[in-house]
């Protein structure tokens, strides 16, 4: 995993935060994958 290499990479602790999320509150089957920020 690249946060084992890079400890605290932004990127990839928000990829692994979203997936935690998607485990807990699987998409929708039409999901196409895609992201939307809600915030900046």
């Amino acid at each position: 995993m690249a946060i084992k290499i890079t400890p605290g990479d932004g990127p990839s602790g928000t990829m692994i935060l979203r997936c935690k999320e998607y485990m807990l509150n699987p998409p929708k089957d039409s999901w196409d994958g895609s992201f939307s920020m809600k915030t900046k």
